[in-house]
Formats: structure tokens, sequence, C-alpha cells
């Protein structure tokens, strides 16, 4: 009897303590008594606050003894003589029966990091992560049990902070939030930052530590001049950007819609940013970004210390391939006069066969220096005639028909800034055509590993709770991600239309109801 009224407690508070339990806790225990054909006295007791609900229920049962009635001897006496008999065993036992539980959805600081590289092209990945992350989304800020668009919402609104990191070959901050920090300011063309190796022992990314910003430069194109957009290191498309500290369901799901797939995979540099934007010492970075009203004004303050009490910080890490390779231009390709001079089309020399073109300076083993005219249409690299050196880099290409000829044109020829050369030249095409050094170096996938080893032993070393799943990933990929989780059971390998499941799952343990004693 004792173990049916504790089983039919522990139901009760339970369902009681949920704040979205429209009853009163009395009318839930009372039910679950009625419906467990449990009979005795329960009292009731009820805490709860805007996001709390504390529910505790204790019951006085009367259990008939066995034994211990046999404990007093008149008892036996009284089997052979009643008349002899003293009633004075212990026929029953009062005991008690309870239970306390407690459903408790503190503030959240949330960082979603979401791989965005090429492969996430393939197999309907992005679509299906679309849908997943949006779900995920509903059931944070709005319903945990129902993540459907029109459920209705049971978490109080600023309650929930969510940050949505996008990542492939690179994170692009985006120019507000980078604006924030201490970046080296050699372009503003795009708004990533390459980290050195010990940045990822750290949590943070203090406001005044002097941070580089990774060159505008495309490292791939080796048969073209002028970039693709696309396979530039830093990301400039609609769904790059970082979405910083959001509560708006709307916002974040459109974010997620802009997500794009390409490019290569630096999982430790999606994670470092997740990690930055929980820690305390981006609360500058919150407070000016809600002067802008950029962030809403109810996060100030926000990230909040680890040591609060009423506050989870969550990183919720995805990824469907393995860290890959990371670019970054050398430092004396970063800034300062390059070796290519542009020449620009005047509006009334329509003489000029291709409009701007490039010339490139060379200096021989012996000391001379000429100056390259190499041959394009439009934007892809031609062999055969109208290429050609010499002395001078104000040297236009001038044509008549299909004559064509080298002639100065004085002051019509701009040496190039660094900057602005990676914003209209190909590195590749720099490194191929131009006979000067590679401009650009990279990081492979070891040390990458080691540096996302090192920032999630750092974010979990201060009581962050990391969720991370493997979404149709290869081994390594696996491997790296169940390290950084914060234990076997917050990783999820799925495939296909499983990632729903998981980024259902991971709401559900975020928000999870807890029986206490």
């Amino acid at each position: 009897e004792r173990m049916r009224t504790q089983s039919a407690i522990d139901r009760a508070v339970l369902a009681a303590a949920s704040l979205s339990q429209p009853l009163s806790a009395q009318e839930v225990v009372e039910s679950y008594f009625q419906k467990s054909g449990v009979v005795g006295e329960v009292s009731i007791s009820e805490d709860r606050g805007i996001n709390f609900r504390t529910v505790s229920a204790t019951s006085q049962v009367e259990v008939p003894t066995r034994f211990m009635r046999m404990v007093d001897r008149t008892m036996l006496l009284g089997q052979l003589s009643p008349e002899l008999a003293v009633h004075d065993g212990v026929f029953t036992l009062g005991t008690a029966s309870g239970a306390t539980a407690i459903e408790n959805i503190p503030n959240i600081e949330i960082s979603l990091v979401l791989d965005n590289s090429g492969s996430m092209g393939s197999n309907q990945r992005l679509t299906n992560l679309k849908v997943a992350a949006k779900e995920f989304v509903n059931a944070m800020l709005c319903n945990p049990t129902d993540p459907s668009d029109g459920a209705d919402c049971t978490v109080e609104d600023g309650r929930v902070s969510m940050t949505i990191v996008p990542y492939n070959e690179q994170v692009n901050a985006g120019e507000d939030l980078l604006n924030q920090f201490n970046v080296s300011s050699e372009h503003n063309f795009s708004h990533c930052v390459t980290f050195d190796e010990a940045d990822f022992a750290s949590r943070a990314i203090p406001v005044d530590m002097p941070l580089q910003r990774t060159g505008h430069f495309d490292p791939w194109s080796s048969n073209r001049v002028t970039p693709r957009e696309t396979s530039r290191v830093c990301k400039t498309d609609a769904g790059a950007p970082i979405t910083v500290l959001e509560k708006d369901r709307t916002r974040l799901k459109q974010r997620i819609d802009a997500l794009v797939a390409n490019g290569n995979t630096s999982i430790d540099l999606g994670m470092k940013w997740g990690v930055a934007l929980l820690d305390p010492a981006a609360q500058p970075v919150v407070n000016g970004l809600a002067d802008l009203n950029i962030v809403n004004s109810v996060f100030r303050g926000r990230p909040v210390a680890y040591d609060n009490t009423e506050t989870i910080k969550v990183v919720v890490l995805m990824t469907d391939g393995e860290n890959t390779s990371q670019h970054q231009l050398k430092p004396q390709y970063r800034d300062g006069p390059s070796e290519f001079w542009r020449s620009t089309k005047l509006s009334s020399d329509n003489n000029d066969k291709d409009g701007d073109f490039y010339v490139i300076r060379r200096v021989f083993s012996g000391g001379s220096v000429q100056y390259y005219y190499p041959n394009y249409s439009g934007s892809t690299i031609q062999s055969g005639f109208s290429r050609g050196w010499a002395s001078q880099p104000d040297y236009r290409r001038i044509c008549s028909g299909s004559n064509c000829s080298f002639q100065r044109r004085p002051d019509q020829a701009t040496r190039m800034d660094h900057p602005d050369l990676w914003n209209e030249v190909a590195a590749r095409y720099y490194d191929s055509f131009s006979w000067l050094e590679t401009p650009y170096v990279w990081t492979n996938n070891g040390p990458k590993n080691d540096r996302l080893e090192d920032i999630c032993d750092a974010a979990k070393g201060q009581g962050v709770v990391v969720f991370s799943i493997g979404f149709e990933a290869p081994t390594n990929g696996r491997t790296v991600l169940r390290n950084c989780a914060s234990s076997f059971n917050h990783y999820f390998d799925v495939k296909g239309l499983e990632i729903s499941d998981a980024f259902q799952a991971i709401a559900s343990a975020i928000n999870n109801l807890k029986l206490i004693q």
C-alpha cells in the first residue's frame, strides 16, 4: 500500500509542477489519487513564480502489520484464553509518503552554432536543418512541449536569449557586432576574425583585446581574375552574420531560413564565437548593441556571471562534417601597397578594350623591374595576343576593331593597396600569374581539432552545457563532437529527418522537469 501511495504521489507532483499545467496542484494530486485507487489524507503545498513551480505532497497511510502484532506476548495468551488477552499489540503503522517536484525554467542563454558549409547543400541536409532549428526556436521561446508554429506560448517573454552562429570556413560576426570589439581596420568589406591558437583556451573575447580582421579574399579561383563571392574565406551572403541575443521567434526563423550552404568547415571557429557570446566579458558588447536597438534592452547585463544560479548557459553545436582547412593572409599581404596597378577606364575613352585591367610589377633576379600586362576577357584569364611587358605601369590596351596595342596613358594607373586588391582580384590568380610568393597560408584539420577541444573544455569547465549533433557526419566529425559534448548523453548521431528529433530532445532536456526529493 505504501509503495502504491508513493508511486501515485510521485506521478502527481510531477504533473502538478509543470509550468504548462492549467489546473491547481490540489486538483491534479487529488485526481491522481482517485485514479490510482489510493485512500488517505493528502497535504499539498505549492510555490510558484514567473519561471518556476514547486509542488510538495505528503500522505499519511495506515498500513496493517503482519509481524509486529506478535511482539507482545499477551497476544499469544489471548489466542489461548480470550479473557487473558491485553490488546496492546501493534496492528497498524502510520506511514508517510511524500515527494516534491519542481519545474524551473530559469533564464536561459543559448548559442545555436550551425554548420552551413558546402556539404550541407547535399542530401537535403540544410533543408532538414532549417526545419529542425526553427522547431527548436519555437520550443525554447514559446512552448517546450509543442514546437509547432501555432502553439500557445508558456515561456515567459525575455526569459530566453538565443544567439545563432552560422559557420563554414569562417564566422562572419557582422559589422555591428564586430564594431563593438577592438578589431583591426584594414578593410570593411567583410567582418571575420582570425584567432591565434592560444585564444581557444579562453572562453572570452575581451572588448579591449586586439583582434585581427580576416582578409576579404578568394584563395580558390585560379582561372579567373575577379573573385567568386561564394569562394571568399569570409562569406557575405544575407545568412552569414551572427544573430546576437534575440528573443523574437520570427526574426530568428528568418535568419535560419537565410542560411546558404557554402565553403569549408571550421567547427572550432563556430564554437569559439558561440562560447564567447555566453561569456560575461561580452556584457559591454550586448549593452552597446542594445544602445543601437540591435539587441532588445531586456537583455542588458547579459551574458550573466557563470555563478548566477538562475541562469543556464547552453551551446548547441552541429555539423555534418569535420574540420577542414582555414585560409588566412600572410601579415605582409593584409594591408599596405601591393605589386598590382589598376588602370581605370575614363568615360571619354571609348577605345579601351577591357575597361579596368591590372598591371603586375615584377622584380627580376638582376634587380631590373618590369610590368606585366596579362590578357583577359571579362573575368576569365586568356592566352594569346595582347599580353606583354613594359617599363612603366601606366600602359593600357587600346583597340580599334580587332587591332589592339598597348599605349601609355599617364595618370591613369593607380597602385592598389592589398585590401582593395583582394576585393577585386582572386588571390590564387595573384599566386599563379604574378611570379610572386603565395600571399596566404592555411590551418588544417589537426590543429583545428586541438583548438576545438580547447574551447569545448574551457566552456564545460565553467558549467556551460554543451549539446552536439553529428548530422550524417564522418567518423572524425562524430569523434570531436562526442568529445565536445558535456557527456555521452549530450551527443546525438542522426540522419535525415532524425535531426528534428535531436533538437526536440535537446529542448526537452533544457526544460527538464526533475523530481528533486
